[in-house]
């Protein structure tokens, strides 16, 4: 589009220069006014443009904040229902449950303590119980 309008305001110049000098400026003015008023439409359109996609956009991260909330809080649910309370990370604490919910590793960067955490059955075997902690405690470790 811009292109076009500057081949229109170069032949606007090659007319006039073949005319007299004040009608060489009358058809520039008018070739510059074109070209603004062009360009201030492709402007307001793009600025349309724009705040539609914001909009939008906003409330999609709305709706994908709200969605993650209820995902969080379905997560602290089943925590609290395996473990009977829920511990969240801080600044100073980094808390990780195992995928199965079964584990959990608690590492305090103020003490430096490494705490792991496995929930095994009543009739579960030693070697069982083995696996499930070293496991806990590889997938701390990585």
């Amino acid at each position: 589009m811009f292109i076009f309008l500057y081949f229109i305001l170069i032949g606007s110049i090659f007319t006039a220069l073949a005319s007299t000098p004040e009608r060489f400026v009358a058809d520039l003015d008018s070739s510059m006014e074109a070209f603004e008023a062009e360009h201030r439409l492709h402007v307001q359109k793009k600025a349309h443009e724009l705040n539609n996609y914001i909009f939008r956009n906003k409330d999609d991260f709305s709706a994908w904040c709200e969605n993650r909330r209820q995902q969080f809080d379905s997560f602290k649910q089943r925590i609290t229902a395996i473990w009977g309370y829920f511990l969240e990370p801080s600044g100073k604490c980094w808390v990780e449950y195992g995928k199965d919910s079964n584990s959990v590793s608690i590492v305090d960067f103020e003490t430096g303590v490494v705490t792991v955490e496995v929930l095994v059955s009543n009739g579960t075997s030693a070697e069982q119980r083995r696996r499930a902690i070293k496991g806990a405690v590889a997938r701390t470790v990585t």
